[in-house]
């Protein structure tokens, strides 16, 4: 991982997929923001890819599965959703995020790519239904239960900087993912002294409960909004201590097979 640079790169399980980051130096990757081509056709070129799929994200639970042969050279799904599915190798897929985690599934038997987007909301469901990740891996998965599936997560707020204060809903988070879920209080930041929720403990227990064999990475664990350095990449979470205009997500995160 290149620390303090131009963007967060990563090649993970034993290099067939090639994850990038976007941090400030490298501008607004919301696909709605001004000149989004401009900054998006460079990191095309280098990951040389021929196309790039993103999924419209809205704190849903929806999968976009790339069944078409031909895409423009940015595609945003036709409909909300919060992962993207691709067995194409010429094609990366993109989720914008602030502080929300992303996750990577890999399907080594049949070269299947799955970016997920992992807020608060996608992993946790108070409806009941599946979480984001759960309808994932059920795709992926098809008929076959048993089927090894790889997953990396990384790239969003730790608990030193994240945290709610509605008692009635941290207690709902203990009773689906235990104690260690919601535990201490925020360090830094505009949350400081909330009780901290740490959603890498709680995207991790997701994952072991659908059977993913975890990347055991170390790195999937620092926090956006504060490392290297406050300010390298976009955090909706800090950035709102600022008033620094209208939030959105602005990071853009690429994940791509080799």
């Amino acid at each position: 991982m290149k620390k303090g640079g131009v963007e967060m790169q990563k090649f993970l399980f034993d290099n067939r997929v090639r994850l990038l980051m976007t941090n400030q130096k490298m501008g607004d990757f919301h696909p709605l923001s001004v000149n989004f081509m401009d900054r998006l056709n460079p990191v095309l070129e280098r990951l040389d890819v021929n196309s790039c799929l993103s999924p419209v994200s809205d704190s849903t639970n929806k999968v976009f599965v790339d069944a078409e042969t031909t895409l423009e050279r940015f595609t945003r799904t036709s409909y909300f959703a919060d992962a993207a599915i691709t067995k194409s190798r010429r094609r990366a897929l993109m989720i914008t995020t602030a502080d929300c985690f992303v996750g990577v599934v890999l399907d080594p038997e049949k070269m299947g790519l799955a970016l997920v987007r992992l807020g608060l909301k996608n992993i946790y469901r108070e409806d009941g239904s599946p979480s984001t990740l759960e309808n994932v891996v059920k795709i992926m998965r098809g008929r076959t239960n048993d089927k090894n599936l790889l997953f990396w997560f990384g790239c969003g707020i730790g608990n030193c900087c994240y945290g709610i204060s509605d008692s009635i809903f941290i207690k709902k988070l203990k009773n689906k993912f235990g104690n260690l879920s919601v535990f201490g209080e925020v360090e830094k930041g505009p949350r400081r002294g909330y009780p901290a929720i740490d959603l890498h403990n709680i995207i991790n227990d997701e994952a072991i409960r659908l059977g993913l064999e975890v990347c055991n990475d170390r790195e999937s664990d620092h926090c956006n909004s504060c490392y290297p350095y406050p300010g390298h990449f976009f955090s909706n979470v800090r950035d709102s201590e600022t008033n620094s205009g209208k939030l959105k997500p602005k990071n853009g995160v690429f994940a791509m097979m080799r």
